[in-house]
């Protein structure tokens, strides 16, 4: 409830940035979406839908029998979802986006998933006569470069500094464990290593001193 309470308020904040209804020069809430659906998993995808109807209504009082309302906030929320699963089952990045290719695989997805989303949410609202169809394209244009700036900038704040500890109050601490294991891991398999090493180098020097003393 309260990351529905969150994604509400932050809505609300991009009303005065809007160029189009549901269309803002940037978007807050894409970022935090798309770091809870990575950090937390695709349980939350149901209060993001749940989020994005409300905003719909108590922020742009969409009529609810429309396009964007009744389809375009389902596949906001399922077009996420899938690209976060990506990220997390598929390519399997760091949570903690420990690499350049952690990074790099998520801002790419983020770019792919948000022009998808941004097309067809764009079409929905011509659909409903929000837009000029004219104008559909350039509308198209800034929903992709609000949501994927949205997701570049805040997205990766939130997963590094802001979900690691929500992690330890919710369901997935499996995740949080292993993303902790992971350096660790990292360090005994390069002493482990480190010792078969020099227990070779012991074996070798032994062997040659029997043989020459």
């Amino acid at each position: 409830m309260c990351f529905v309470l969150v994604h509400v308020l932050l809505d609300r904040s991009t009303v005065a940035f809007q160029i189009w209804t549901e269309i803002s020069a940037w978007y807050p809430p894409t970022g935090l979406a798309f770091a809870v659906l990575i950090g937390l998993g695709p349980g939350y995808a149901v209060p993001l839908l749940l989020g994005e109807c409300l905003a719909s209504i108590v922020n742009y009082h969409q009529p609810v029998h429309s396009y964007i309302f009744l389809v375009g906030n389902i596949e906001f929320a399922v077009m996420y979802t899938a690209a976060a699963q990506v990220l997390r089952r598929v390519i399997k990045i760091d949570l903690r986006l420990r690499s350049v290719r952690d990074v790099m695989w998520l801002l790419l997805i983020a770019i792919c998933s948000s022009c998808v989303v941004a097309f067809l949410g764009a079409w929905f609202l011509t659909l409903d006569h929000m837009i000029p169809s004219g104008e559909y394209l350039l509308a198209t244009l800034n929903w992709w470069i609000g949501d994927a700036v949205a997701i570049g900038s805040i997205a990766p704040f939130c997963l590094i500094y802001v979900l690691p500890g929500l992690r330890r109050y919710t369901g997935d601490a499996e995740v949080a464990g292993a993303a902790e294991a992971k350096p660790y891991a990292r360090w005994a398999g390069t002493s482990g290593r480190d010792l078969g090493g020099q227990r070779s180098r012991g074996c070798s020097l032994s062997a040659s001193w029997r043989c020459f003393g």
